[in-house]
């Protein structure tokens, strides 16, 4: 029977190790070499250690820079001299004839100094290596020259699509002429700027003409405030510029309208009309610099010269600004009178109100009908007091006898006529033995007026006893288109009979 102990039924292989070695006795044969060989060990680590500084030192801490050599306008030049110093001022590199070289230089700081043909500066720039890098040298030519006014006249708003003018200056600072030519930045580029080449004399300066256009579809991100523009122009060859002004902005194409979609303006001929429009600003931004104009598109009847003579706007051509909407000011109020002359005729006249500023890419029009509905009233109108008379003969003078009458003239007309000529229609038959004029002619004659010419009535001796008819006729110049003349004649005919 097996015994109560648990422990004494354990079953145990004589094969198995039961022995687990330490950490020190694995570590304890390294350990005895090591102190048998203390002194082999510790020059190989010093050993390990200088070759370590020394691979740093003549190999490892070197990188290798690459140099381009190029003026400001991107083009290769070549080294006429180039020279490397570190910061004991030691040279450590030199080439010449060369656009594009490398070299291996250590990590630190160093000096370059670098020329290029004579056209250009020398540089002298300042190198801190790090790693491997590529360095491009920069030289500006010896242009003495200087911009002012470019970020005082540069318009600060610019809209979708505008065109726009300015001024600036350009200072030669050298004694001799130069040829200065002028480059914008990129985003300058994209608004088509033009800038003329300058020719300035030493020590003189020139203005400079700027143009530019914002393309009409050119995207604005921004349509409330405005996307800030940056940008510059400089001296070609130099890095000599002057920039934008800081709150320089372009907006989206503006919103202005006038109030009507059509203007009818009528009257008769001689009346003063007056029509009231308004322009109104739907944008969210002040637009400026806007100029009102009336043309006439269709007319025929009339003088076109004379209806725009007679057309104004009463609160003028010029508007300075117009406010965002909402501001209060975002309304221009103004008013069409139209003088309607006394000499226009009657006719539909078709014209055009146009605003027009900078900052609109094209014109904003308002049609305009003039309708003149009752055109010039002129013309005259002849009578007599002697429509029938009797001559008698007068046997102490052995003549007729000398009747005094006259013609009268009125203007019937609201115009003035002017080189009234009065006569007779038949003056083969009526002469002056029968009708004589005192006065046959009225140099101006005004509305509603009349003037009696005088006449002197008789009779041939040699004559058959028949009635004599005159007829009065008159021919004047034309009140509304002075280079024409108007003929008439009186109603009644004046008729003499004369007695023996």
């Amino acid at each position: 029977m097996p015994g109560n102990d648990r422990f004494e039924s354990a079953s145990y292989s004589n094969d198995m190790d039961l022995y687990e070695p330490s950490i020190g006795d694995r570590i304890s044969p390294i350990t005895d070499f090591l102190k048998q060989h203390k002194g082999i060990v510790i020059g190989i680590i010093i050993i390990a250690v200088i070759g370590y500084f020394a691979y740093d030192y003549f190999i490892g801490s070197y990188r290798t820079i690459e140099f381009s050599l190029e003026n400001t306008e991107g083009e290769g030049l070549s080294a006429q001299v180039f020279k490397i110093y570190d910061s004991a001022g030691n040279k450590v590199f030199e080439t010449s004839g060369d656009s594009f070289f490398s070299t291996r230089l250590k990590t630190g700081s160093y000096k370059i100094e670098a020329r290029a043909s004579s056209d250009y500066e020398t540089v002298r720039p300042v190198l801190d290596v790090s790693d491997n890098a590529s360095e491009t040298i920069e030289f500006e030519k010896n242009i003495s020259a200087e911009i002012s006014g470019f970020k005082e006249n540069f318009p600060e708003t610019l809209v979708a699509g505008q065109s726009a003018e300015f001024d600036f200056f350009v200072e030669n600072k050298g004694t001799e002429t130069q040829e200065i030519e002028f480059v914008a930045s990129k985003s300058l580029e994209e608004l088509n700027i033009e800038i003329p080449k300058a020719t300035v004399a030493g020590h003189g300066s020139e203005t400079v003409h700027v143009s530019l256009k914002v393309p009409a579809e050119k995207k604005i991100e921004n349509e409330k405030d405005g996307d800030e523009l940056d940008g510059y122009i400089r001296i070609k060859y130099t890095n000599t510029k002057e920039s934008v002004p800081s709150t320089a902005k372009i907006f989206p194409v503006p919103q202005v309208e006038f109030s009507s979609s059509k203007l009818i303006v009528r009257g008769d001929a001689g009346e003063s009309i007056l029509k009231n429009f308004s322009l109104e600003n739907k944008s969210s931004f002040t637009v400026e610099n806007i100029t009102l104009k009336f043309e006439i598109t269709s007319i025929s009847k009339n003088s076109e010269s004379e209806i725009l003579n007679a057309i104004t706007l009463t609160e003028g051509t010029q508007v300075d600004s117009l406010g965002a909407k909402r501001s209060g000011l975002e309304e221009h109020k103004n008013n069409v009178r139209f003088e309607i002359p006394l000499t226009a005729q009657k006719e539909e006249i078709t014209a055009n109100v146009i605003a027009e500023s900078p900052m609109f890419p094209k014109q904003i029009i308002m049609p305009v009908v003039l309708e003149i509905r009752e055109g010039a009233d002129f013309g005259l109108s002849l009578s007599t007091n002697a429509k029938t008379e009797s001559i008698d003969y007068e046997e102490a003078t052995g003549v007729y006898e000398k009747i005094s009458a006259y013609i009268k003239v009125k203007n019937t007309g609201n115009l003035d006529i002017t080189n009234i000529a009065v006569g007779t229609q038949n003056p083969g038959e009526c002469n002056s033995n029968w009708l004589k004029f005192k006065e046959n002619s009225i140099s101006i004659l005004k509305a509603g007026e009349n003037r009696d010419l005088l006449v002197e009535i008789s009779a041939p001796l040699i004559n058959t006893g028949e009635t004599m008819k005159c007829k009065i006729e008159f021919i004047y110049t034309n009140p509304v288109t002075p280079s024409d003349t108007v003929n008439g004649e009186m109603n009644d005919w004046i008729q003499i009979t004369p007695r023996a």
